[in-house]
């Protein structure tokens, strides 16, 4: 489940990592989930989300689905930013970066090791991160979950 959990803070942050001066971490991921704007993501913005990963929509994730969605997102964020950009530093580099992240952060959601992402590894996560079991994840529940208790084998 750890292992789960490590691997969907960076996924579910629409595929970028953020650091630095800005919003703080988070803000990427609240940005892109959080459809009504209202300072949380619900179970129902959550799983919209992986209804967006699964491309073939076949009920599952896989890792070709992943890492097409990741990179994606990263031609997005890379065209978004700009010198006077507010927001927090994005760190991926380059397309290599964020497949080879992909990759990893794959291996460590497929928890059964059977080469796909189903929907109850995808919201195994989503009950993770809601530490109130309110069935929303707010940016302090997504910043606490991103630490310690994330932390994959």
């Amino acid at each position: 489940m750890k292992k789960l959990i490590t691997a969907t803070v960076f996924f579910f942050s629409a595929a970028v990592l953020i650091a630095g001066p800005g919003k703080g971490q988070g803000f990427y991921f609240f940005e892109k989930h959080d459809a009504n704007k209202d300072g949380k993501v619900t179970k129902a913005e959550w799983s919209n989300h992986f209804t967006e990963l699964d491309a073939d929509k076949n009920g599952s994730v896989d890792q070709a689905e992943m890492e097409n969605y990741m990179l994606a997102q990263h031609e997005k964020r890379i065209k978004e930013i700009d010198d006077d950009d507010d927001r927090p530093r994005y760190r991926m580099k380059n397309k290599k970066d964020v497949k080879k992240y992909s990759k990893k952060r794959f291996a460590r959601m497929d928890t059964d090791g059977d080469k796909k992402i189903s929907s109850e590894e995808f919201n195994a996560v989503f009950a993770r991160m809601d530490t109130n079991k309110d069935g929303s994840v707010t940016p302090d529940e997504f910043s606490s979950s991103s630490g310690k208790p994330c932390r994959g084998k």
